[in-house]
């Protein structure tokens, strides 16, 4: 597999998202803030050294295909979570946090088209980074992209019932997330599917007595569907990109 491919998202994460709280987040992705133009080159440039990819001048052309196509949806996400901001919207929107994601399915398109169709590239052959990136891209990812895609995804529905305080530290709704998203990328990973639903009945016994709010039951479902489904998607994209490698 081409290396790019997964160094792509994971390096877009970690400058945009990292792991960060919400609050921590969203304030440089609706601010002037974000990380330095600088930063994301080095990243690129320390990649490219430990992948041992300086093998022809197309693996330097690509990895700045890469980092212009990154910088192009940087700019993208900067301003979308900016208008949906002032629209009322205090963690983005769904389509805003999905930008990342699709730029880099759209890269890693043109990745495969280049390398198995024409084969224009020789790319590294050591299997250590992209295994290890195969696990790193979606745990990465568990952070605080999915708790922003899950807040945002409750926000449409139930905007009321998203708590948001003045202090950016991590909130303890925020932690029980984290937390489930870890435990069900794991069971994933492990190939235990089946136990899923306990982490599910287990978190709706501890709520049971707040169903009898037909509002709170909403908010309850959208949120714990959105992070285990998310989670369970990444910990399967995981398993995946391993399978492939």
């Amino acid at each position: 597999m081409p290396y790019p491919t997964l160094a792509f998202p994971f390096l877009l994460l970690l400058t945009e998202y990292g792991f960060q709280t919400r609050k921590t987040a969203m304030r440089g992705l609706s601010g002037d803030g974000g990380r330095k133009l600088i930063y994301r080159l080095i990243g690129w440039l320390l990649l490219a050294w430990a992948a041992n990819a300086w093998r022809s001048p197309c693996d330097l052309g690509l990895l700045a295909a890469g980092f212009v196509l990154g910088e192009l949806t940087v700019t993208v996400l900067h301003r979308t979570i900016r208008d949906q901001v002032g629209r009322g919207l205090p963690h983005g929107g769904p389509v805003a946090h999905l930008i990342l994601p699709l730029a880099s399915i759209v890269f890693a398109l043109v990745i495969y088209e280049l390398h198995d169709r024409f084969q224009l590239c020789a790319f590294a052959t050591d299997r250590a980074l992209p295994a290890a990136l195969a696990i790193l891209v979606p745990f990465t990812a568990l952070w605080c992209w999915s708790t922003l895609m899950t807040v945002s995804l409750v926000d449409l529905v139930r905007p009321g019932q998203v708590r948001d305080d003045l202090t950016p530290a991590l909130g303890g709704g925020e932690l029980i997330g984290l937390l489930e998203r870890l435990v069900v990328f794991g069971l994933v990973i492990g190939g235990v599917l089946g136990s899923l639903a306990l982490i599910v009945a287990a978190k709706a016994a501890a709520r049971f007595p707040q169903f009898k709010e037909e509002a709170f039951a909403e908010y309850f479902l959208i949120g714990t569907l959105s992070s285990v489904g998310l989670a369970a998607l990444l910990g399967l994209l995981s398993s995946y990109l391993l399978h492939l490698l």
